[in-house]
């Protein structure tokens, strides 16, 4: 993989198989070309709120189209996303959010879910960022102590990505094709993030 972004990864990926199926969820399909549209939209509106290059947005949503959509865009606005999953205990989700203070906490009831951007399509957006730039923040378990965050970049996980292509040999004919990693989230969030890049679907 060149040395990118993850959305500028995404987006050459979503260039060249627009018509691909991209996710899918429960019913719901979204092709590349689609979540690529989704996710600009987005990013628009999350810009018009805040995020932006060395912010951060907290993402406490469940498995979903939406939670995909949601993570790209953050990413697209320039910030980086801090995945909580919304099943943690209130005590954990309260110490992941006062520590990491994100400019945004996304839950399924945010008003910003479904909403339309209202600005010009290059307003607050970022410029070219590089991949050293942070792409998200991780949560240790806490269990020597309190949970300590780590910042990982964007240059971080293609480098991680490259390493899974040749290790789990993702295939892009069948859904979810990637033979699963190791159960911890910094994997998990490279497992989707590979199968997207390469042109897989994520189911």
């Amino acid at each position: 993989m060149p040395y990118a972004t993850l959305p500028e990864l995404f987006a050459a990926q979503a260039a060249r198989t627009p018509d691909r199926t991209a996710v899918v969820f429960e019913g719901t399909e979204l092709t590349y070309a689609e979540l690529d549209a989704r996710a600009e939209r987005f990013a628009r509106l999350l810009a018009e709120h805040g995020a932006g290059p060395e912010t951060c947005v907290a993402v406490v949503l469940p498995r979903s189209e939406t939670l995909v959509v949601t993570l790209l865009a953050v990413l697209k606005a320039g910030a980086a996303y801090l995945p909580v999953d919304p099943g943690y205990p209130a005590e954990r989700i309260r110490y992941l959010l006062d520590d990491a203070r994100p400019v945004l906490t996304l839950t399924e009831d945010h008003p910003l879910l479904g909403a339309e951007p209202a600005g010009d399509a290059a307003a607050g957006r970022p410029g070219r960022l590089p991949p050293g730039h942070p792409a998200y923040v991780i949560y240790t378990s806490g269990s020597t102590g309190d949970p300590k965050g780590v910042v990982v970049s964007h240059a971080s996980i293609v480098n991680r990505l490259t390493w899974m292509q040749g290790r789990y040999r993702l295939r892009r004919d069948r859904p979810g094709a990637a033979e699963d990693p190791p159960p911890d989230s910094t994997s998990r969030c490279g497992s989707s993030s590979g199968r997207l890049l390469n042109g897989a679907t994520l189911v």
